[in-house]
């Protein structure tokens, strides 16, 4: 028990003499304009909770949040909208 302490000590101790561990710098996340499609009509209680979360993340990350309503043909006319929009990151499809 003794040595693992000791082992431990010295890892942290030229981890500190080497300079510390680098900090991981991340992109912020998002960087564009966020749409969130919303496959019910505009006004509806679908609707208002999609503005509701989308004011309350634009404020929390600090990027713009739009609210797109695609309604229509049993939510189809949404789905495709979603289906069909450009990959947020660049995947291969």
């Amino acid at each position: 028990m003794v040595r693992f302490f000791c082992s431990f000590a010295l890892v942290l101790y030229f981890t500190v003499l080497a300079g510390g561990i680098p900090a991981a710098t991340a992109l912020d996340y998002p960087t564009r304009v966020v749409k969130i499609i919303v496959s019910y009509p505009a006004g509806g209680a679908t609707d208002i909770l999609a503005r509701l979360i989308g004011q309350w993340l634009s404020e929390r990350l600090g990027q713009q949040f739009i609210i797109d309503n695609r309604p229509g043909g049993g939510n189809n006319i949404g789905t495709e909208a979603a289906v069909n929009s450009p990959p947020a990151f660049n995947y291969p499809r």
